[in-house]
């Protein structure tokens, strides 16, 4: 049987853009905590381009941006991320009633959806779109099974 996988890459911070979807072109960075002694856990790239990188505090990320666009650090919410672990679970039922759900990703099975999905390639094209009108940019990949 063929198993779809749905991968949903720093799905905590696809979170906070999905809440405040203006923050998407900006340098934005998600924090492990409040305050300046917590790391930076993700970030968008122009974040990266404005030379923050994973683990830094926010105290070396601000001081590392200082001279680049104004960089929004963000404290991760982990409502957010159920809400953004939610959707994705979503996007798998509208493909599968069952759908096996580990943090950034999502499986379900595929061999049923030959009738609607003719080609593997159509059916992830069509995984995500569907992902996108939620919010989330996704990547998939079908496979013999989930190894």
């Amino acid at each position: 049987m063929r198993t779809a996988c749905v991968y949903a890459p720093q799905i905590a911070l696809q979170a906070v853009l999905r809440r405040d979807p203006e923050l998407r072109q900006g340098a934005v960075a998600l924090a492990d905590a409040k305050g300046e002694r917590a790391r930076i856990v993700a970030l968008t790239r122009a974040a990266q381009r404005a030379g923050v990188r994973v683990g830094m505090t926010v105290c070396q990320a601000r001081a590392m941006a200082g001279g680049h666009e104004q960089l929004r650090v963000i404290p991760a919410s982990a409502a957010d991320t159920a809400s953004a672990q939610a959707g994705l679970q979503d996007v798998g039922y509208g493909f599968a009633p069952r759908v096996q759900h580990e943090g950034e990703r999502i499986f379900f099975e595929v061999g049923d959806l030959r009738r609607l999905f003719p080609s593997e390639q159509g059916l992830a094209q069509s995984v995500i779109a569907r992902a996108a009108r939620v919010g989330l940019a996704v990547r998939v990949s079908i496979a013999a099974n989930q190894g």
